[in-house]
């Protein structure tokens, strides 16, 4: 069974795949609707989905939430490297207005992180080292 997922923020579209089309093009037709957070199938219109799809669909399931999660776990390095990208730009005496234009922003963000980061830090009972 061949299904093509249109990923979207919290699942996909899923289409199934023919390859007999007019004029030997291959065509998608939606199915179903898949929510990755909490593994809701809803099948379009009138359209029976079979077995095979259901399993191709609940392995595809699982490896999204895992795409998902080595993404997550991905954000803190690349903060990371962006605000040491941006220490070094500083450093680097950058022109004036383009300083002066993203200094409230940068400043904003970083202090919304440390509030965030120490916020966490209380609810784990962690102290800072």
């Amino acid at each position: 069974m061949t299904l093509y997922f249109r990923i979207k923020d919290n699942g996909a579209t899923v289409f199934r795949v023919a390859e007999d089309g007019p004029g030997g093009r291959m065509d998608l037709n939606p199915i179903a609707e898949v929510n990755v957070r909490n593994g809701e199938l809803r099948a379009r219109r009138e359209t029976e989905i079979t077995e095979p799809e259901k399993r191709e669909i609940a392995d595809w399931i699982v490896a999204r939430r895992r795409a998902v999660a080595a993404e997550a776990a991905a954000t803190p390095q690349r903060a990371l490297e962006a605000i040491n990208a941006a220490a070094h730009w500083y450093a680097g005496k950058p022109d004036p207005a383009a300083a002066r234009a993203a200094r409230n922003d940068l400043l904003m963000a970083v202090f919304d992180l440390r509030a965030a980061i120490v916020r966490h830090m209380a609810e784990d009972g962690d102290k800072a080292d």
